[in-house]
């Protein structure tokens, strides 16, 4: 009897619900799956951090989300640097909403003035397009 006849023997395999044989418990497959799905390690991360292959990973992590059993990582808590960061983030964002409003506003009225401009002095402001520039 060969090595990998006496590894196989000593191998509890299992059967999944499509027939097919897997070596692995559904602990070890569940183990693999939090790992992954928790984005704490990629998929070829897992793979090698637990020796198998990155598609036994993928496969591992559709049969726990399918089963129902998964629930996304709860986050841990932010840390005080982390909320100060958060807060500055969010002033800036409402400082930049508050500056596009604004242009908008100003392009508008930008636009009305041109419009204007072009039907009282009858000319055209506006570039047409396809024209091209002339040469200096």
């Amino acid at each position: 009897m060969g090595k990998s006849e006496k590894k196989k023997r000593n191998r509890a395999y299992i059967y999944d619900d499509k027939g097919a044989v897997s070596p692995h418990s559904d602990e070890f497959r569940a183990l693999v799956a939090l790992e992954y799905l928790s984005g704490r390690l990629t998929r070829g991360e897992t793979a090698r951090k637990y020796s198998v292959s990155g598609n036994s990973v993928a496969s591992f992590a559709r049969w726990y989300k399918k089963n129902g059993q998964f629930e996304p990582p709860i986050s841990k808590p932010m840390t005080v640097e982390e909320e100060t960061e958060l807060a500055k983030i969010t002033i800036r964002l409402q400082e930049t909403e508050k500056a596009l409003k604004q242009a908008d506003i100003r392009l508008v009225a930008l636009e009305s003035l041109i419009t204007v401009a072009e039907r009282e002095l009858k000319i055209d402001i506006r570039k047409k397009s396809g024209t091209k520039r002339s040469k200096s």
